[in-house]
């Protein structure tokens, strides 16, 4: 891998099959060919904030937000064909697309987007581009690191999944943020055990709602920040 952390990858999301991430990994090289300023543009915001943690002024602008950089504009998007993520890291099937950002995306900067687009309730999974990269690996897997996750709960729009966007997930949707210093999925997990025995809490009662939908409903975890 010449961009991509792997181990960055799994921690913040979970472990694909190698010739995914490798794929992944080829975009990120073709579009850094074509743009040498490209790495630190992604991951230059992210560093300062990491640097200085209490800085109001840097605090004030999203680490992922296109007010950050200069010219990324683009989101990669993995689409995953398995009909389960148990043992999803022996899957291949998937294709990875770069989608440019139009003028409606200013400030949303940028991320990778893992879509597992036959599972129902269908789900997605987001990070900040920068997060997955080598340089934050340090700092991304660190033991006891606080993680802030969200998950959003939305119904999906009808036609072929692979039209839905970063915005589209974004509008409309019923969201709970959470902070761990364990690992989000875990957390996550623990609300559906939660939510199959009959949880009222909110976040719980949502996934139990959502799982009791027609097909079209969307389920989206998104990966954390840290």
């Amino acid at each position: 891998m010449n961009h991509l952390s792997t181990k960055a990858f799994h921690h913040l999301i979970f472990p694909l099959h190698h010739s995914i991430l490798q794929e992944v990994d080829a975009a990120l090289g073709k579009l850094m060919a074509n743009d040498p300023a490209l790495l630190d543009l992604l991951t230059g915001h992210f560093k300062q904030v990491f640097d200085h943690p209490t800085d109001a002024t840097l605090l004030n602008i999203a680490p992922d937000s296109g007010q950050s950089l200069r010219a990324p504009a683009f989101d990669i998007y993995v689409f995953h064909s398995a009909r389960t993520t148990k043992k999803v890291h022996k899957a291949r099937e998937a294709q990875v697309r770069i989608r440019r950002h139009d003028a409606s995306y200013a400030g949303m900067g940028c991320h990778l987007i893992l879509m597992f687009e036959h599972l129902r309730p269908m789900e997605a999974f987001i990070v900040p581009l920068a997060l997955t990269l080598k340089p934050f690996e340090h700092r991304v897997c660190r033991p006891h690191t606080q993680q802030v996750y969200e998950h959003a709960f939305f119904p999906a729009p009808a036609g072929d999944p692979r039209a839905l966007t970063r915005k589209t997930f974004l509008r409309g949707s019923a969201t709970y943020v959470g902070m761990t210093s364990r690992a989000w999925q875990q957390r996550f997990q623990e609300h559906r055990n939660a939510a199959r025995r009959g949880s009222q809490l909110r976040v719980r009662a949502g996934l139990s709602a959502a799982h009791r939908m027609p097909p079209e409903c969307l389920i989206r975890p998104s990966a954390p920040t840290q």
